[in-house]
């Protein structure tokens, strides 16, 4: 069975992907790595033709269950017990350097290239045995350190940004109308209601300023907040509330809802901050999709293989060297 179309890949499309390559690597390619980068667009027209033709698409949901997937993922890396904002992720991604369509046409790629491979070998996917009790077991015994938890803080924040604040004037005039707002709170004002009508977080301030659980050792946020505030933060008790915090980014009131001290969790336990899973179920689960990961990629393979003897592909290597 034929592919639909013939397609060429020309320099100015391939020069980009070389450019970020090098950018990545801080090297200049040579013409084998020039060669690699042009197989991997090879492969990429070769199976979403295949796919087009074989009827398999990409749906509206799939890609907005991938985006999600994605904002619980970014967010579990900087030690949030949340996923991310729209307005976190759309951040995240510029400053990655990419546009937000060049991200979200990878995310269809990926979801494409899972969905033809398992739609190609799905009998040999599902034949991936899950691990064996003895086997996570064995995973854990040989990674205990990494079970590790360090101390969680689950805190709600009014917050009042001065990062645009030039004068000293305009400074101390925030932090007198931090003190009014906190003479409103000891007086018996509700703190979600505070947070709605003052706090400057658009992502916490109408959900009562739920910052959500905190690890002590996330270095992203410290960084960006500031030592001195962090620490402050982390000598809160359960039902504290601050005084006015000052961090890098400007001023904040905290309440203290939860502490979690730091602790080894034992194999059998529920894993914090969520207690959602045990660990033994958390490794199933994470070797299960390594498995079923590298067996993707094997089908992927032997796919490829296929649609290029079906094809007939020319590489112009004199094109290669500039």
């Amino acid at each position: 069975m034929k592919l639909i179309r013939m397609e060429n890949i020309t320099v100015s499309q391939l020069k980009p992907q070389v450019d970020a390559l090098e950018k990545t690597y801080s090297k200049t390619t040579t013409a084998e790595d020039r060669l690699k980068v042009l197989d991997g667009l090879i492969n990429r027209s070769l199976l979403e033709q295949a796919a087009e033709r074989d009827r398999i698409f990409v749906s509206d949901s799939e890609l907005k269950a991938k985006i999600n997937e994605y904002k619980k993922v970014a967010a579990q890396q900087r030690g949030l017990a949340r996923e991310l904002t729209d307005a976190e992720l759309r951040t995240l991604i510029n400053s990655s350097g990419l546009t937000w369509d060049a991200f979200t046409r990878q995310l269809q790629y990926g979801i494409l290239v899972s969905s033809y491979a398992r739609a190609k070998r799905k009998a040999d996917i599902e034949a991936v045995k899950s691990p064996t009790d003895q086997e996570c077991r064995n995973y854990y015994d040989a990674n205990t350190k990494s079970f590790f938890v360090d101390d969680y803080i689950h805190t709600r924040q009014i917050y009042l940004d001065t990062r645009a604040m030039a004068t000293k004037g305009d400074r101390d005039k925030a932090a007198r109308r931090a003190e009014d707002i906190l003479r409103e709170l000891k007086a018996g004002a509700s703190f979600a209601d505070l947070a709605a009508k003052y706090s400057e977080d658009t992502s916490t301030k109408f959900k009562g300023g739920d910052m959500g659980w905190l690890p002590r050792d996330n270095t992203t946020l410290l960084q960006t907040l500031g030592k001195t505030f962090w620490d402050a933060l982390f000598r809160l008790k359960p039902g504290e509330v601050s005084s006015v915090l000052t961090s890098n980014i400007g001023l904040h009131i905290v309440e203290c809802d939860e502490v979690i001290a730091a602790h080894l969790v034992g194999f059998n336990d529920k894993v914090p901050p969520l207690y959602q899973n045990t660990v033994k179920e958390f490794i199933r689960a994470n070797l299960l999709a390594a498995r079923q990961q590298e067996a993707l990629y094997r089908a992927l393979d032997d796919i490829l293989k296929d649609l290029r003897k079906q094809a007939e592909v020319r590489i112009f290597e004199s094109s290669l060297a500039w």
